[in-house]
C-alpha cells in the first residue's frame, strides 16, 4: 500500500475568504493550452495556465495530473491567508486547478470509476459502520477492486464545509470530512496498491452537482473521485469535464 498527501498536510481552501480572490474570479481565466494526440500517436505535452508541464514522454501521468490539481489549490490557499504571489499569479493557479480537477473528472467517467459524494450534517464528519453512506462506500470500493486488473488505484478526497461560522473550525471540520472516506479505504483496501491525496476547504467553489444547493448548504460534503492509474492519459479536453 502506498499512501500519498502530496508532500505534505495540504490546507487547502477551496473557497474565496477575499475580496481580491471574489474579484479575480469574476476575470475569464487564460485560455489553457492542451495538446495531446490519441493514444496511439505520439504524445504531446500539456501545459496549464500557471506554467505546469505534463510531459507527453513521460510515465506516471495520471498521478501527475493529480499532483497538479492539489499543488494549484495550495497555493490559492496561501493567497486566501495573505497575498504571497500577484493577482495575475493567483489566477493562473487557480484557472489550473479548475482545469485539472475538469481533466480528472472526466478521465474517473472514461475509465468508469466516477466519483463518490458524502453529505454530512451541520457539524458532523463522521461516516459511522451503521450509517447508509458508510454500506455505499463500501460497495463503491467493492466496485473498483473488482475492476482494477492490477492497476494501482488513486483516491483523491476533496472535503468542505461552510463559509458562516468560525473560520478555524470549519477548516478543521473539512479536514476530517476529506480524510473520513480515506480511513475507510485504507482499511479495506489494505494490501492492494492504491494512493490517496486530500484537500479541504470552505465554501462551495466545487459542490456536487447532483445536489440542490439547499440540501449543500444544509450538509456540506465530501467528493471522493477514484482513478485507475496509468501511465498515460487519453485526450482531455479541459472545457469539457
Amino acid at each position: 500500500m502506498i499512501r500519498s498527501i502530496w508532500c505534505r498536510p495540504l490546507r487547502t481552501v477551496l473557497g474565496f475568504l477575499v475580496a481580491t480572490l471574489i474579484t479575480l474570479s469574476a476575470c475569464a481565466p487564460p485560455q489553457a493550452v492542451l495538446k495531446q494526440e490519441p493514444l496511439t500517436g505520439e504524445s504531446k505535452d500539456i501545459v496549464f495556465p500557471d506554467g505546469s508541464i505534463i510531459s507527453g514522454g513521460s510515465a506516471g501521468q495520471t498521478r501527475t495530473l493529480a499532483q497538479v490539481f492539489v499543488e494549484a489549490h495550495d497555493e490559492v490557499a496561501r493567497a486566501t491567508e495573505g497575498p504571497t504571489k500577484g493577482p495575475d499569479e493567483t489566477k493562473k493557479k487557480q484557472a489550473t486547478a479548475d482545469q485539472a480537477w475538469g481533466m480528472l473528472l472526466k478521465l474517473a467517467r472514461l475509465q468508469g470509476t466516477e466519483e463518490f459524494n458524502i453529505l454530512f450534517r451541520a457539524g458532523n464528519a463522521e461516516i459511522t459502520k451503521e450509517s447508509k453512506e458508510y454500506e455505499q462506500l463500501i460497495q463503491y470500493l467493492d466496485g473498483l477492486t473488482r475492476e482494477a486488473k492490477g492497476r494501482p488505484i488513486l483516491l483523491i478526497s476533496l472535503g468542505s464545509a461552510p463559509v458562516p461560522g468560525n473560520t478555524g473550525f470549519n477548516l478543521l471540520l473539512a479536514e476530517k470530512r476529506a480524510g473520513a472516506p480515506l480511513a475507510v479505504a485504507d482499511k479495506y483496501l489494505g494490501d492492494i496498491p492504491h494512493e490517496t491525496f486530500q484537500v479541504w476547504g470552505i465554501g462551495d467553489h466545487y459542490p456536487p452537482g447532483e445536489a440542490e444547493l439547499k440540501i449543500y448548504q444544509r450538509y456540506q460534503n465530501t467528493r471522493l473521485v477514484a482513478l485507475y492509474l496509468v501511465d498515460r492519459l487519453p485526450p482531455l479536453l479541459p472545457d469539457q469535464p
